[in-house]
């Protein structure tokens, strides 16, 4: 699919500047796909990566805060459109997911007392309000909640692009994110504490302190000061032997991701997510600087560009694997990588369908609709 998560939110076309955009999308979804196919049990090393595979959401939301901003610094059209545009773009395989979803009888975990998916769970859906509500967050598709947040911040992001308007403006509401971070933490450890939450307290626990727009906030704010380090700011064009310094950041962002892995990092009272959001920050950048066939070449680009719908199907595509395709090769490693290609070549396949018979098909459509906005 020629539109992935990130690219969809933004509309932001790729030019040379920025191909290193889809590297670190394929980058991200790896790791997603890695930890729900079951990495963090394999032994040493990998069980470490593929426990943490699920901190690729956090690195898409750092994409998705860079490519937001650029996208309303190009925006030609109204505010209205430019909503109209993402949710549209975002519309049709999100209710494909979520139709499979409720076919499958949803994310057994999160129906909690509800025990199915009732009627208005599925409208809220569709309607793009999940991320309101801690108890539907993440309960028909499976990695929903992303979206859910995604969409408030879109709600939200003119907004912001009006009032932060430069780097020292975005320094500033980054610690008044990370504050209201660490107050979204604090509340959720007295609402457990005091028994507040009742019953499935472990939903809306598990919401509070990750699935809120307020836990990822900061996270997000750190693809928008990256975005006026890239674009609106001088920094980078100073800088002398940019692919020394490049490789300098690449290497210090990758050591403090380890390290984060390991859990030897300690910032303050910074959350895992947001920490785990700086380092992947230091990569994006040593990426703006000096483009690195380690993490800029065609397998990372041909995952990213199509990291929406493997998002989306991923989770549905596991469970049919788990359910109809199990065999045994007598190795750990081998039963998890065979199960990790299959969903990912297999969610590759279908974005080439949704591509060729569902992308084309919106851009004629918004392109007809322009002119009534």
């Amino acid at each position: 699919m020629d539109y992935s998560i990130s690219e969809k939110i933004s509309d932001v076309s790729q030019s040379d500047k920025i191909k290193w955009v889809d590297s670190m999308k394929g980058i991200a979804i790896c790791g997603v796909v890695m930890a729900h196919t079951g990495a963090s049990t394999l032994p040493s090393v990998l069980g470490i990566i593929g426990g943490n595979g699920n901190r690729g959401v956090q690195l898409f939301f750092v994409i998705s805060g860079y490519l937001t901003f650029l996208s309303l610094h190009n925006n030609k059209d109204s505010i209205n459109f430019w909503w109209f545009k993402k949710f549209a773009k975002l519309a049709p395989l999100y209710y494909i997911a979520l139709v499979i979803g409720t076919m499958a009888e949803g994310r057994v975990e999160w129906l909690g007392r509800e025990e199915h998916i009732s009627t208005l769970n599925f409208v809220v859906h569709l309607l793009f309000l999940h991320g309101f509500v801690p108890h539907y967050c993440n309960s028909i598709i499976g990695g929903e909640w992303y979206l859910g947040t995604l969409t408030i911040f879109f709600m939200i992001a003119p907004l912001l692009y009006k009032y932060i308007n430069t780097l020292e403006r975005a320094f500033y509401s980054l610690i008044a994110f990370i504050a209201l971070s660490c107050l979204n933490i604090i509340v959720s450890q007295v609402c457990v504490g005091g028994g507040i939450l009742g019953q499935d307290s472990n939903i809306y626990f598990a919401y509070i302190r990750s699935f809120s727009i307020f836990s990822q906030l900061p996270v997000i704010m750190i693809g928008i000061i990256l975005f006026f380090l890239i674009h609106e700011s001088t920094i980078l064009n100073k800088v002398n032997f940019k692919k020394f310094f490049s490789y300098c950041v690449l290497f210090v962002s990758v050591l403090m991701i380890v390290g984060e892995m390991y859990e030897k990092n300690s910032l303050l009272i910074l959350s895992t997510a947001t920490r785990y959001g700086i380092w992947f920050s230091g990569v994006i950048l040593s990426q703006a600087i000096w483009q690195s066939c380690i993490i800029n070449n065609v397998v990372f680009q041909k995952l990213g560009k199509n990291s929406y719908s493997i998002y989306l199907f991923h989770t549905f595509l596991i469970t049919c694997f788990n359910r109809l395709m199990v065999f045994d090769f007598g190795n750990g490693i081998i039963n998890w990588a065979a199960k990790f290609i299959l969903v990912l070549l297999v969610s590759y396949l279908i974005s080439i369908l949704a591509s060729r018979y569902i992308d084309q098909q919106i851009k004629c459509c918004l392109d007809k609709m322009k002119e009534r906005f």
